[in-house]
């Protein structure tokens, strides 16, 4: 009997020590790793969400607006206070906008990264050089997303004392902190507007306000600080169809021709001094009207949406012969 007991045991330890070798396998196997890659940021694409990873969902887009949150707000008056004062950096960028203005690529590191950061401070630094900012004319949160819009003043906005021009200003939080997201400024006006009363119209109210301003300034940036801002604000299809890239843009990191980008955009808003839109009714659809030397121009403006639930893109800029084609 004791002799059969002891036997029992032995088997017992065994089986046990097996259990535990296959436990001990399961643990040390790797994880299966996804076969699909990370999105990479297109350069020229500002986008005002991102997920954290390939399993973080797309945020469900915001249903109403609200008041600007009090940390935006600072995130804001710290921003524009540095930026007038030369002291902004690329720090302050989001990883959207600071792939737009960071170019060209110039160093392996910056190729690495996707963008150039001494690139990205340098064009804050001109952006930001003699300006004078006036009164800060309209401000709306959506979510994450706030728009900001002012005007601006200084030599370069033309010679009689007190010219004045725009600026438009979109800040995300990333990552827990406000980052910029987009600054575009314009010698040409834009007459104060209805206020957007949906998320959706407040960021479609944005691009083309943005796109309208970049293509109609003529003094607040020059031609090559203008050209990624133009560009960002263009589909993807547009921008190649109106400035394909040689093979150094490709290099330097651009999808565009910048010297072409910006020629196209002189044939549409070059001599504009003011400029208004209205929009078409439901459809993401606009009727712009430029005010040039010889006269008023209208052009009807369609957008599609970019990638995410906040951001839209200009798919088609033509001309008509009134508002109401």
């Amino acid at each position: 009997m004791p002799q059969l007991l002891v036997v029992r045991l032995v088997a017992v330890g065994l089986l046990a020590t097996a259990a535990g070798l296959v436990a001990l396998s399961g643990c040390g196997k790797p994880t299966p790793r996804s076969t699909t890659n990370p999105d990479t940021p297109n350069p020229s694409e500002t986008p005002t969400t991102k997920p954290t990873s390939n399993d973080s969902p797309q945020p469900s887009p915001p249903t109403t607006l609200r008041p600007v949150e009090p940390s935006a707000s600072e995130a804001q008056t710290a921003f524009l206070r540095d930026l007038i004062g030369g002291q902004a950096d690329a720090t302050r960028l989001s990883q959207g906008f600071v792939r737009v203005v960071g170019k060209p690529l110039v160093f392996p590191d910056d190729k690495k990264l996707g963008y150039s950061p001494s690139n990205a401070t340098s064009w804050l630094k001109a952006v930001g050089e003699g300006l004078t900012l006036g009164a800060e004319l309209q401000r709306q949160q959506a979510g994450d997303v706030v728009f900001f819009r002012g005007s601006v003043s200084g030599p370069r906005f033309g010679k009689e004392p007190g010219t004045t021009g725009g600026y438009s200003l979109r800040m995300v939080r990333e990552q827990g902190t406000w980052k910029v997201d987009w600054l575009s400024l314009s010698s040409a006006e834009m007459p104060p507007r209805p206020a957007a009363t949906t998320p959706v119209q407040a960021a479609q109210d944005f691009v083309v306000t943005a796109f309208l301003e970049t293509v109609c300034d003529l003094h607040g940036l020059t031609r090559q600080q203008r050209a990624p801002l133009i560009a960002a604000t263009l589909a993807p299809e547009l921008r190649t169809q109106w400035a394909p890239p040689f093979e150094q843009d490709l290099k330097d990191g651009y999808d565009y021709n910048p010297g072409k980008i910006g020629l196209e955009a002189v044939k549409i808003g070059g001599g504009t001094s003011t400029f208004t839109f209205t929009r078409s009714g439901d459809a993401p659809e606009f009727h712009a009207e430029l005010t040039k030397p010889a006269g008023k121009k209208n052009y009807l403006i369609k957008l599609t949406p970019g990638n995410s639930p906040m951001e839209w893109r200009v798919r088609d800029v033509s001309e008509v012969t009134s508002p109401k084609n």
